[in-house]
């Protein structure tokens, strides 16, 4: 009798210790095949949750724990985003200078791409990490990486669209050097890590020896396997290593607008603007949310064996850092995640089907979302600033729009005026999972702009 009340005692134990948000994390752990993952949850300016699960060495059998190190990646973008502003405000730099004021042997094709569009991601610069030789986990000198880049045709001209190239934060790292007199290290460590007593954080070297650093691994076909690479020829576009308490220090500086200046700050997260006069969803080094939505700024960031995630929600004043030891999860959307779960209030709902008001209209919408879906830059549908980043090698891999290739069913959902343009909102049914899809319809009758966000889980699981 005493046996089984014991047992029973540490059944209703256990289960009221089961945290379904703790669960969840060490789910996604799972599914990813990451040896570990660290997250932080910070509430109203204080680390109210810290939980670290799984190995950060497997070899060794080492526990993951509080205070270890992980590459985060493209997050670093962010850092050197302000790191060129203390520069602005030093009388260093202007944002409307050339690059090639700071670059020597700068090609003349870049001759009109400013310092503002390689921190807004509009310069048309091709991504070298797709260039053999220079990509993100070769060895190479500064000379050889202008060299090969001066070769490679401009996937766009300067502010005709928006796309995503590491070359444009690579850049800005020399940039940094030269208008500074300092190694970008250097100005790291003294302008930033250094004031916010970031007494952690470092930059990733693939020969030094870093107590702390958790072992970084690759998932190749559903099997862990160690990395062998470590990105160290460029630091200003992904190499900062860092762990939760540093980085809930930097998520502070940016809500408390330490570092900056606040007219700095305000154009550090102003959504990037194109020569139509468009903006997209994205500041210096930050992804933002849409009109409407609920205000954040974060980024993902995935290196050579190391994903991670920041998402920060201001007016909630909720904010997540994650970090794992694989190659690769999306640390951007669990991070998102994390947060809707820790505040369900954050947790975008789904919008309902209305009447459609211009039929027409929707049946363009879908042409668009199927050209999409095959790749195909459709100009008959799609604005000039859609169909130039749809040429990129970047593009060309990417399978976010692939789901589009089987839909099944577009349902209006609603619009609101946005300058000229209307931002229109669909509900989308597809073979494999359901999305809420958000288009700037423009004046002239074609999609200027398109986004998805899933609703609901995939189909079947």
């Amino acid at each position: 009798m005493k046996a089984s009340f014991a047992f029973l005692c540490l059944l209703v134990a256990t289960i009221c210790l089961a945290d379904p948000l703790d669960d969840f994390v060490k789910a996604e752990m799972a599914r990813s095949k990451s040896p570990s993952i660290a997250y932080g949850i910070v509430h109203k300016g204080k680390l109210v949750r810290h939980q670290v699960f799984g190995k950060a060495n497997l070899e060794l059998d080492a526990a993951a724990k509080k205070g270890d190190l992980y590459e985060i990646g493209s997050i670093t973008k962010q850092f050197t985003a302000v790191a060129t502003m203390l520069l602005v405000e030093d009388g260093k730099v202007q944002l409307d200078d050339p690059i090639s004021k700071y670059l020597e042997k700068s090609p003349d094709v870049w001759a009109s791409v400013k310092i503002s569009d390689l921190l807004y991601q509009t310069s048309g610069l091709p991504d070298y990490a797709f260039e053999a030789g220079i990509g993100l986990v070769d060895r190479y000198e500064r000379s050889k990486w202008m060299e090969t880049m001066a070769k490679v045709p401009m996937d766009f001209e300067p502010r005709v669209a928006w796309a995503y190239s590491n070359s444009n934060y690579a850049l800005l790292g020399w940039i940094i050097e030269k208008a500074s007199g300092k190694s970008y290290t250097d100005f790291m460590r003294e302008r930033i890590f250094k004031p916010l007593a970031m007494e952690k954080t470092t930059f990733s070297d693939p020969d030094a020896i870093i107590p702390r650093r958790a072992a970084g691994y690759l998932n190749f076909q559903n099997q862990v396997l160690r990395s062998q690479f470590s990105s160290a020829s460029i630091n200003s576009d992904g190499t900062i290593l860092s762990n939760i308490e540093d980085m809930a220090k930097w998520d502070a500086a940016l809500r408390e607008r330490r570092v900056l200046k606040p007219g700095s700050y305000e154009k550090l997260f102003q959504p990037a603007k194109l020569i139509s006069g468009r903006w997209r969803p994205y500041a210096m080094g930050f992804n933002l949310s849409l009109p409407g939505a609920e205000p954040y700024y974060g980024h993902g960031g995935n290196s050579a064996g190391y994903s991670a995630g920041y998402a920060c929600f201001p007016k909630a004043e909720v904010s997540v850092i994650v970090l794992g030891n694989i190659y690769a999860f999306g640390g951007e959307p669990l991070a998102k995640q994390i947060a809707e779960q820790f505040m369900p209030s954050l947790k975008p709902t789904s919008p309902k089907a209305q009447r459609d008001p211009n039929v027409n209209r929707t049946d363009t919408v879908k042409r668009a979302l199927a050209a999409l879906g095959s790749g195909k830059a459709d100009e008959a549908v799609l604005e000039p600033e859609v169909t130039a980043p749809m040429k990129t090698r970047r593009a060309g891999m990417s399978q976010a729009w692939v789901p589009m290739r089987n839909l099944e069913k577009l349902e209006f959902a609603g619009e609101t005026p946005v300058g000229g343009d209307r931002l229109l909102t669909y509900r989308v049914e597809t073979k494999t999972r359901n999305f809420i899809a958000t288009i700037l319809w423009s004046s002239g009758g074609k999609v200027a702009m398109a986004s998805l966000r899933p609703d609901g889980p995939p189909k079947g699981s």
